[in-house]
């Protein structure tokens, strides 16, 4: 699992501090991710049921919301991110 799939989970369980140190290591990896309206198609190149896309989007939006986070970038390296200490 990565940290995509734990956060997205976390997410879905309600678990908050899970979630938050999911969504802090994705915004490391691929801050892109971050947005819903990314990862959607992103997610479809390896999951191609239509069912778990919105699962796994879901998820995130769950857990973006956990974490108090309201906008996420499209782009850039993270920076800018809510979720990183500044």
């Amino acid at each position: 699992m990565d940290a995509f799939d734990i956060a997205t989970a976390a997410g879905l369980l309600g678990r908050r501090e899970e979630a938050q140190v999911q969504l802090h290591a994705l915004a490391k990896i691929n801050p892109e991710m971050l947005n819903p309206e990314y990862a959607r198609p992103a997610s479809s190149r390896w999951v191609w049921y239509g069912d778990l896309i919105d699962l796994r989007v879901d998820g995130l939006q769950k857990a973006l919301a956990l974490a108090g986070v309201e906008s996420t970038p499209a782009d850039g390296d993270g920076a800018d991110s809510p979720l990183l200490p500044d």
